[in-house]
């Protein structure tokens, strides 16, 4: 089970940052609008749960939200935690 949240410091800009999971051949279920921290500085969060071999890893990316532009990023914070059970 993978649990994630990421929220911006409140500000008055536009970009959205977005936690999003990287893997290969990962069998896990997520939506991604999930991982979308507005500027308003509401935090967004998901839950995740599957499975993945002892040689499969997975990765999570802050990157500017999907159609906006390249630039500085927002100030934010980003928390992954995996249980394994």
């Amino acid at each position: 089970m993978v649990a994630t949240n990421i929220a911006e410091k409140p500000n008055s800009g536009t970009v959205a940052e977005l936690l999003t999971p990287i893997w290969a051949n990962a069998v896990i279920s997520v939506t991604p609008a999930d991982f979308l921290a507005e500027p308003s500085g509401a935090p967004a969060a998901a839950v995740m749960i599957g499975s993945l071999s002892n040689a499969q890893t997975v990765e999570f990316w802050t990157v500017n939200a999907t159609g906006q532009a390249w630039g500085e990023s927002p100030t934010y914070s980003a928390e992954v935690d995996v249980l394994q059970f």
